[in-house]
């Protein structure tokens, strides 16, 4: 009897240690087509003595168990991110048991006797079921709903049977088995409502993020009886699995730009020699065709948020050389303002120093030091490595700009309390979150101490962001290598070696528009060879004449240029927390009435892409609402001027990729107030 139940657990129970060991994170609903299918264990609930117009001696039938397979099997159907139908095929067989332990006579002699009275059930409908999807956490999901079916089959077979039997212990008929019956059942319901309750843990069954699992345990109750007007119910327990494809599939880092920015555009070859196609792609993701290679140097007013995280390498708690680490003597020089030039990288990595100097200029204001560590490896539940990498950050700080001890207090945790979470099934992420959560916290009851830094810094934009190199399928077999280089008169900016049948490469020029913009060449010139087997088949170079453009914009028709950044939303929501409002609230305070102002948002490369795409958009917005400007008074377009760029570039450093998680206001702020 309890052979289905131990196999179904059993099932059950190795899906979810499988899906534990791929790290996996909570999957949409919307768009994952599949199928599903169901172990039951049916549990038959009732009070009854016989079936309509069926002799039986039973004294009553209270319940039963389903002795042979029985299961629910389907496909699974998403109407929305919540929302999923599942027209299906039931099985809600069960066999009701009842012993009964009375007197008989056996050779004269009355004995005690044990009848085995059984009806044995085969149940089957067809129907729909209706779940609602409520995540919880990770890639736990519940769900709630219901089942209607039609019930096409319902029959039976009865029996009642002496278990305790000598030579002549049997029934009149000279078997120790009676009243057999078997057929359709009597006065049979044709239909079933079940209500169904149950969780599911979702996770990638590949890298690509194509294909899900999701191992599932739901209860249904049918609460129509089996038999009208009788009291026999049916509770299904049901173990299994659904396997669906995903439309929303992870998307390589160096062509999801391309797939996401690309317009079909019917080109004209310009590089005919060797069978190429060349377009350049600006900021918007357009195509088009490139007749200069446009740079301009523009100074603005940047608001950058600090980071209040220090990252360490795996098992270590020495500060990474890559943060500007002083010497004693050194901390009287520093300067803020002298971070001008700087990165938001650069800027970042003299954290501890612009802490100190704060520290000092606010000597009532006092830190905490979160030590925290990855939780996994070496690292699990090592509280010691965590609590030695905030006396590392406190140590600097007292050592280098003489910070009491007494002024930065300590604490230690495993995980961070907003820590990084992998996304499901894919290795990178796994790594990245990982490395997130390897680091020191640093808190303040003073906002001075954290405020964002303000920083005059020259940005250098350049049209297009990248050229996009397009290979016929007719030459992809004959070509084995391609190496395109793009280089001025004074050096080479861009080298790249591509091997195998591709159909097209991207060159970013964002990433080299600071040092092009140092270069005083007048033309761009790129250069594409392909090798086939034997030797250089083709080589061919265009020369794109270099237009730029230099503005001192903040003096420029009595305008200031402002960019303000915002960072650390919450984990895979777009909520605005205090210290952004904070920030929010100071660049309200700077708006001058007739404004231009845009709001951009990103993300970074862990995820899915079309998920983080309505992720940064939705940040954006809620950037917007609680700007609460209005048109009449500023100039923007929430349909144009408010954009959700999603993944964008590739940053191998955990700060690189939190402060990407970012939202973006530009602002062309007039100078005089009307």
């Amino acid at each position: 009897m309890y052979t289905t139940v131990l196999i179904s657990v059993f099932c059950f129970l190795s899906m979810m240690a499988i899906s534990w060991a791929q790290q996996s994170e909570q999957l949409i609903t919307k768009g994952n087509w599949g199928f599903f299918g169901d172990i039951h264990v049916n549990q038959h609930i009732a009070n009854f003595a016989s079936l309509p117009n069926i002799p039986n001696c039973c004294p009553k039938f209270l319940s039963g168990i389903n002795e042979s397979f029985a299961g629910t099997f389907g496909a699974h159907l998403p109407l929305s991110n919540n929302i999923v139908l599942r027209p299906s095929f039931t099985m809600w067989d069960g066999t009701l048991r009842y012993s009964e332990f009375t007197k008989g006579g056996i050779g004269g002699s009355i004995v005690d006797v044990e009848i085995g009275h059984s009806i044995q059930n085969t149940i089957r409908s067809v129907g729909i079921e209706c779940l609602y999807i409520i995540p919880l956490f990770k890639s736990l999901q519940a769900s709630l709903g219901a089942r209607a079916d039609y019930i096409y089959k319902s029959s039976y077979y009865q029996q009642e049977e002496l278990l305790q039997t000598t030579a002549i212990g049997m029934w009149n008929n000279g078997s120790t088995i009676r009243n057999v019956f078997s057929g359709d059942i009597p006065n049979a319901q044709t239909i079933a409502f079940a209500p169904s309750a149950g969780f599911h843990y979702t996770f990638a069954a590949n890298s690509a993020k194509t294909i899900l699992l999701s191992p599932e345990f739901l209860v249904s109750y049918n609460i129509i009886p089996s038999i009208k007007n009788y009291q026999w119910n049916i509770l299904a327990w049901r173990f299994g699995c659904a396997i669906t494809f995903n439309n929303e599939k992870k998307i390589d880092s160096q062509s999801q730009y391309d797939i996401k920015k690309q317009t079909p555009i019917v080109s004209k070859p310009i590089i005919p020699a060797c069978d190429a196609f060349i377009k350049g792609i600006d900021s918007t993701g357009k195509q088009f065709d490139i007749s200069t290679i446009t740079i301009k140097e523009t100074e603005i007013n940047r608001l950058q948020p600090l980071l209040p995280f220090v990252f360490f390498d795996e098992d270590s708690y020495a500060i990474p050389s890559r943060y500007r680490l002083l010497q004693e003597h050194e901390a009287s020089t520093f300067n803020i303002n002298g971070l001008t030039s700087q990165s938001k990288l650069e800027v970042y990595w003299s954290l501890l120093d612009i802490i100190g100097y704060r520290l000092l200029k606010n000597p009532t204001a006092t830190i905490t030091l979160t030590g925290c560590n990855a939780h996994k490896g070496n690292e699990k539940n090592n509280i010691d490595v965590s609590r030695k990498r905030a006396e590392q950050v406190r140590l600097y700080l007292h050592t280098i700009w003489h910070i009491p001890l007494e002024r930065c207090s300590i604490s230690a945790r495993n995980l961070p309390n907003n820590a990084s979470v992998s996304h499901a099934g894919y290795e990178q992420d796994i790594t990245d979150a990982q490395q997130e959560n390897r680091r020191v916290e640093i808190s303040s009851d003073n906002f001075s101490i954290l405020e964002p830094v303000h920083i005059s810094a020259k940005i250098v934009t350049i049209n297009p962001e990248s050229i996009l190199y397009s290979f016929p399928e007719h030459n992809g077999d004959s070509i084995i290598n391609r190496n395109i280089e793009l280089k001025t008169e004074n050096g080479q900016l861009i080298q790249q070696t591509i091997s195998g049948n591709i159909t097209n490469f991207k060159a970013h020029l964002s990433g080299i528009a600071t040092q092009l913009s140092k270069l005083n060449d007048d033309n761009l010139i790129s250069t594409l060879t392909m090798y086939d087997a034997q030797q250089v088949k083709c080589k061919t170079g265009l020369s794109i004449p270099i237009k730029r453009i230099t503005q001192i914009e903040h003096k420029h028709n009595d305008t200031m240029y402002n960019e303000y950044s915002l960072v650390l939303f919450p984990f895979n929501a777009s909520a605005i927390e205090q210290n952004n409002k904070r920030i929010i609230s100071m660049i309200k305070s700077e708006l001058n009435p007739g404004a231009s102002i845009s709001i951009a948002g990103f993300t970074d490369r862990v995820g899915v892409y079309n998920h983080n795409k309505t992720l940064s958009f939705n940040r954006a917005l809620a950037v917007y609402k609680a700007l609460d400007i209005t048109s009449d008074i500023y100039s923007i377009n929430p349909l144009t001027d408010i954009v959700g760029y999603g993944e964008q570039d590739v940053h191998e450093l955990p700060e690189g990729r939190l402060y990407w998680r970012t939202v973006n206001i530009f602002v062309k702020n007039p100078l005089s107030k009307p």
